[in-house]
């Protein structure tokens, strides 16, 4: 078994799915008493994301072998996906019980409580990483934005010297320079905090060089080619009518401009309500119908996309408001008003120099252009674009939600946002903290905490840093 195994551990480290596939499910059925064969075998579906065929494998893994702490390890990470974080605590428990000073353990069980917004037990928990590995940048980056007095002058100069050795993990030394970030943040030293973060954002750009280049050129030139094949008027008279009775409400915008604050708002309403998140169902769905499988029929193509948007959204019942906010959703709302005619469209404002601030301090490894400063100035610059082109060719009326007129005045503000997405308004919306709410996004957090001011009033000075920096933009800046 093992040179097998081996030989299908390398297929998977390629990521040659398919051959490793075969090997690992030959080895099930040969050694079907035997743990291991079917714990690959789960590694597999969930590195391929299929994640009920790899709970299936793992949990019968663990059944022959309840012992084997890898397993636990996979186990949690794919509760975690499936958004099974009660099961993902479980499974690391019992995990942690034959191995407390797991640290792959430890970490799956930080980013649980993270989405969950569980800020004491995600406190303690980074506190006991610190202790398998005090060097751990990232948690000590993160038990700093939770407030705690993690940050001094002796781990200033550790993380210094850290630098200079030849074999640190680009991670480390990503996550280091994010820290000594922090460090000149607190002393309001704006330019050197900035050198520092663009020093962790080129190392993260260098590591991902080709990919980031290459995607950033689709996303930068996407535009023309959606604009070219978008029709007005498209006829739905077809023997399968376009479901056009969902109420969906589509949340847009720049990353860090309040998507999530809005969405956890609209939550409290006594509508009933699902949270969508980030779908990210047009950007992957409509990318392989229109610019790979597009055969030229424009309506069989939007009632695909229809039919397989309300399979993602898993609901029947007409009376429920499903909210998507799919930040980059703004590049597809022609294609969503024909697809979704009865949809509602937000537009999430913050100052883009502020927002600027926020990507910056932040490492949104998925978002490629957000590592220089002239990508996220030429996205920034696309999206405003991309939002005027609709607007001329569209009758579409869409709501623009100011994160600042709702710091200013939140009950004006969110007055006219529910009067606009026809939700119930009450006295107590104010409350929306103390709501239980799950996200995966980098505000969770943040925003269980309400508005925090302070964390704004940190972004003014990088703000007007940049405001310099950037010269003559195009921007809407009244907002």
């Amino acid at each position: 078994m093992k040179d097998k195994a081996n030989l299908g551990i390398s297929l998977l480290n390629q990521k040659k799915f398919t051959e490793a596939n075969k090997i690992f499910s030959a080895l099930v059925l040969e050694y079907s008493s035997h743990f291991y064969p079917r714990y690959l075998l789960g590694l597999l579906k969930s590195e391929t994301e299929d994640y009920s065929e790899a709970l299936e494998n793992l949990l019968s893994s663990l059944k022959l072998n309840e012992k084997h702490i890898p397993t636990y390890v996979d186990l949690s990470y794919v509760y975690t996906k499936l958004g099974e974080y009660k099961k993902t605590e479980d499974i690391i428990t019992k995990g942690l019980s034959l191995e407390s000073n797991n640290l792959p353990l430890r970490l799956n069980l930080s980013f649980a409580f993270l989405v969950q917004g569980k800020t004491k037990e995600l406190i303690k928990n980074d506190n006991e990483i610190l202790k398998i590995d005090p060097k751990n940048y990232y948690v000590i980056r993160r038990l700093d934005e939770l407030k705690q007095p993690v940050l001094n002058k002796k781990l200033k100069s550790s993380i210094k010297n850290s630098l200079n050795k030849k074999n640190l993990k680009f991670e480390d030394k990503i996550n280091a320079n994010f820290l000594l970030a922090r460090f000149e943040n607190e002393i309001n030293k704006v330019g050197s905090e900035y050198e520092f973060l663009m020093k962790a954002h080129e190392i993260i750009f260098t590591h991902n060089k080709i990919f980031f280049e290459s995607n950033n050129d689709l996303i930068f030139s996407k535009l023309s080619k959606i604009y070219e094949r978008f029709t007005p008027s498209i006829d739905f008279n077809t023997s399968e009518p376009i479901n056009n009775k969902l109420k969906t409400i589509f949340i847009f915008g720049l990353p860090r401009s309040g998507s999530t604050l809005l969405e956890k708002i609209m939550l409290n309403s006594s509508t009933e309500i699902v949270a969508g998140e980030e779908t990210r169902f047009f950007n992957e769905i409509v990318d392989t119908l229109f610019f790979n499988k597009f055969d030229g029929d424009i309506t069989k193509c939007l009632l695909e996309i229809n039919r397989k948007y309300l399979n993602l959204i898993n609901t029947a019942n007409s009376n429920i408001v499903f909210t998507d906010k799919s930040l980059n959703n703004f590049f597809f709302l022609g294609w969503i008003k024909q697809v979704f005619p009865n949809a509602t469209f937000i537009n999430c404002n913050r100052d883009p120099f502020t927002i600027m601030s926020s990507i910056l301090r932040n490492n949104l490894s998925r978002l490629t252009w957000a590592h220089r400063l002239d990508d996220v100035v030429k996205y920034i610059d696309v999206y405003h674009n991309v939002l005027n082109k609709w607007e001329e060719i569209l009758d579409i009326e869409i709501y623009q939600f100011s994160y600042s007129r709702l710091i200013q005045d939140f009950n004006t503000e969110t007055k006219k946002l529910f009067k606009f997405c026809d939700l119930d308004w009450h006295e107590d919306l104010a409350n929306f903290n103390k709501l239980k709410f799950i996200s995966q996004t980098a505000s969770n957090i943040k925003i269980r905490d309400g508005f925090l001011t302070d964390e704004e009033k940190k972004h003014l000075a990088m703000s007007d840093f940049l405001r310099k920096k950037v010269k003559n933009p195009n921007w809407n800046l009244n907002i």
